[in-house]
């Protein structure tokens, strides 16, 4: 019977080295599990940043976009007032060049008729 019990004790040993092992294994899957675990944390957290920076700049460009459109209408709208100028001086040059021409007639009429 104590070879028996040895025996037992002996399978019981190898038993818990094996069990040991088992064990190990699990908590170095665990360390590489709880790793892999971080470093994908990490990677959201990261890809998080980017697309934060990326709204960021999206929205800083629209208001760059806006600001230039409003720009343009500025400058569309002083072109048409330019225009505008443009014409009416054209029209005043138009009418004085006319008085100037009515003017210059009356003037060589009232030089060639004869004074009374």
């Amino acid at each position: 019977m104590a070879h028996e019990v040895k025996e037992l004790a002996g399978r019981t040993s190898r038993a818990t080295d094996r069990i040991s092992e088992q064990i190990r294994a699990i908590q170095g899957a665990a360390d590489v599990t709880v790793m892999a675990i971080t470093k994908a944390g990490d990677t959201i957290r990261e890809i998080n940043s980017i697309g934060n920076v990326v709204a960021t700049a999206a929205g800083e460009q629209q208001e760059a976009t806006r600001r230039i459109a409003e720009s343009i209408a500025g400058a569309a709208a002083i072109t048409r007032d330019m225009a505008s100028g443009i014409v009416s001086v054209q029209t005043a040059a138009t009418s004085s060049g006319a008085t100037a021409e009515n003017v210059l007639e009356v003037s060589l009429i009232l030089q060639n008729s004869p004074t009374s």
